[in-house]
């Protein structure tokens, strides 16, 4: 497993707002180009927080995006006002990004 893979892909979503829309437009082409084995892509797309845990990776990751720059996540615009995110809505965002028809 490579837990440099899910980090790096887990701040650049949370951190990188042209990154999330290439993630809801494609999101096997944008996984793929991330060091994820079949496990790790698996937990990120069930956005559950205790997957990617287990993958070793919590909210100390977010510890990368400047925390008091953090902005609240708008499901209305998908984030078109906001740079960063919080590790607390990252399952949100995952959902909104990896299911289809969102």
């Amino acid at each position: 497993m490579s837990r440099e893979g899910v980090a790096s892909f887990l701040v650049k979503v949370m951190e990188d707002e042209g990154f999330r829309t290439q993630l809801k437009a494609s999101p096997e082409a944008t996984l793929a180009q991330f060091d994820l084995t079949p496990e790790e892509i698996a937990a990120i797309k069930s956005a559950d927080p205790s997957k990617i845990q287990e993958l070793g990776v919590d909210e100390r990751v977010s510890k990368v995006a400047a925390a008091d720059k953090l902005l609240t996540y708008d499901s209305a615009t998908m984030g078109s006002s906001m740079a960063n995110v919080p590790w607390s809505q990252l399952p949100t965002i995952l959902k909104h990004l990896l299911t289809p028809g969102q």
